[in-house]
């Protein structure tokens, strides 16, 4: 997934404008590269768009010899409460990074240990409100009660989360003084299958916080920076 902001979200229906981002998905990290550093760079037509220079990605993934330096385990709830399955992925993705030559880092800084506040349900009401005020009944029931919940949320709370959210941004640079990555879970369990949501659509593992989701969408209610 490509850095908040590196590519356009022009054109893309939107979940959260505070999250959202685009970025491709490919067999092998040459072929990411390759992909990204087409689609990378600024747009003015997207307010969430970045003005930065765009890098070459390319000549670093084909550069030789560098040896990717990993920083300490994140704070502890990125860990917590992992699905086997999970746990053995990022056991297999460590042991396939040491052999390619990554090797542990010490650092003195740490990653803090608050979790970023979700603000998507707010914005992903704002975008479908009009259409759910218009024809509720094209909108599933469960995606049309989740998307709901935006509606309860007041202004001054949101903006706390907002507020909160940039600063965490803002501190997350420095996190990479010394290192090159940090390795975590995307999310804490495998996704559950369609037959699942489909039988039982309002009951959720508790993991998941999908009352900060909807459907279609890996969101969590606290997210994971």
């Amino acid at each position: 997934m490509a850095s908040y902001g590196l590519v356009s979200l022009r054109g893309v229906m939107p979940l959260s404008s505070s999250y959202d981002h685009v970025g491709p998905m490919t067999r092998t990290v040459r072929d990411a590269a390759l992909v990204l550093q087409a689609i990378a760079g600024h747009d003015p037509a997207d307010i969430t768009s970045l003005a930065i220079p765009v890098a070459d990605y390319v000549a670093a993934v084909d550069s030789a010899g560098a040896r990717l330096r990993i920083g300490p385990s994140l704070a502890p709830h990125f860990f917590a409460d992992l699905d086997p399955e999970v746990a053995a992925a990022i056991e297999r993705a460590l042991a396939t990074l040491a052999n390619l030559g990554a090797e542990p880092s010490a650092t003195s800084r740490r990653p803090s240990t608050t979790i970023a506040p979700c603000s998507a349900p707010n914005e992903s009401y704002a975008y479908h409100r009009r259409w759910m005020e218009s024809s509720p009944e094209r909108y599933q029931p469960e995606t049309l009660r989740r998307l709901r919940t935006g509606a309860e949320v007041i202004a001054s709370d949101y903006i706390e989360k907002w507020q909160h959210l940039q600063q965490l941004r803002r501190g997350s640079g420095a996190l990479f003084d010394g290192i090159d990555l940090i390795v975590t879970p995307t999310v804490p369990m495998p996704a559950p299958s369609f037959a699942g949501l489909e039988a039982e659509p309002t009951r959720c593992d508790p993991r998941s916080s999908c009352s900060c989701a909807t459907p279609g969408h890996s969101t969590s209610g606290e997210h994971r920076p």
